[in-house]
């Protein structure tokens, strides 16, 4: 699964023809990376309505790809063997917490940039090196394997009450 989170149109770069074909070229490319291991990409696109769509050109070159933009994001992580975001997403998260290996692959028009979390949490790795970083990984069950644990190592460093935070709110509930 990709989270693809295009160029924002709040910001002037959401608004330029070039810097959203740069974007969907980069797809394209994870597109074609994923491809060569006989891999299946879902792209998940943010919701936010003002956002882009993508050209009539990329549905027609990707016509195999199933692209969503809106529903339950956690049925889709589900079935996903690895999770890949363009830049932030606060879908690294939730990928963590359901055991995902997280690959991030890092944008200049992502405003936020890089942050430790990331860089704790999961591999970071431009668009230049991701053909190889994600060759490398996905047939090597050792490096999902890690990836999967740095993950949960950093959701349980990120969360409080795990597991039990249901319980403590109920208990407090029933206090007042």
């Amino acid at each position: 699964m990709l989270l693809a989170t295009g160029p924002r149109n709040q910001q002037s770069m959401g608004h330029n023809v070039n810097t959203w074909k740069k974007y969907e070229s980069m797809i394209k490319s994870i597109h074609d990376s994923v491809s060569k291991h006989n891999l299946n990409l879902i792209i998940k696109r943010h919701p936010d309505i003002a956002e882009n769509d993508f050209s009539p050109e990329f549905y027609s070159e990707l016509s195999d790809v199933k692209i969503i933009k809106n529903g339950d994001l956690s049925e889709f992580l589900l079935d996903s063997k690895i999770v890949l975001s363009l830049g932030l997403s606060s879908a690294i998260l939730e990928s963590q917490v359901l055991k995902k290996p997280f690959i991030s692959i890092l944008v200049d028009y992502d405003t936020f940039g890089s942050i430790e979390y990331m860089s704790n949490s999961c591999l970071e790795t431009t668009l230049e090196n991701f053909d190889k970083t994600f060759s490398e990984i996905i047939t090597n069950p050792d490096i999902i394997s890690k990836l999967s644990q740095d993950g949960n190592h950093s959701v349980k460093e990120s969360i409080s009450n795990l597991g039990s935070s249901s319980k403590i709110l109920f208990d407090i509930l029933n206090k007042l």
